[in-house]
């Protein structure tokens, strides 16, 4: 599959932009399935969980489309966590890795029952 190739035509594309203005993203669903069920059948066999990093594109949409083709969330904040949650994901399928995470923020993720993902002795303590 090239990744090259336009998908949509140049006119509907720009009466996108005159319409929304820009910058504007458009994606396509299904290449997103595609690309997906391509990784997924590159490993098969194998035990892998696959998940995606919400840091690379945060847009619910697309999640929802990433989670429904198998996927779960490799999150860097809570707020990437609630987002996760928030379009259905199931907690076990969340991996929370900690970056300066707050008290809080650890005692609310381990009240989501989100799979916590601790990087430092300190923090492991608390």
């Amino acid at each position: 599959m090239s990744s090259s190739k336009l998908v949509a035509s140049a006119d509907s594309l720009l009466h996108l932009v005159q319409e929304y203005g820009t910058p504007t993203y458009v994606y396509n669903a299904s290449i997103i399935q595609q690309r997906c069920e391509r990784l997924k059948a590159a490993f098969s066999g194998l035990p892998v969980s696959w998940m995606f990093a919400v840091k690379a594109n945060d847009n619910p949409h697309i999640l929802k489309l990433i989670q429904d083709q198998g996927f779960g969330f490799d999150t860097v904040s809570f707020e990437e966590v609630l987002l996760a949650l928030k379009i259905g994901q199931h907690p076990d399928r969340i991996f929370y890795t900690e970056n300066n995470m707050t008290d809080l923020e650890m005692h609310e993720a381990i009240q989501s029952e989100v799979v916590l993902n601790i990087g430092s002795f300190s923090r492991l303590k608390q």
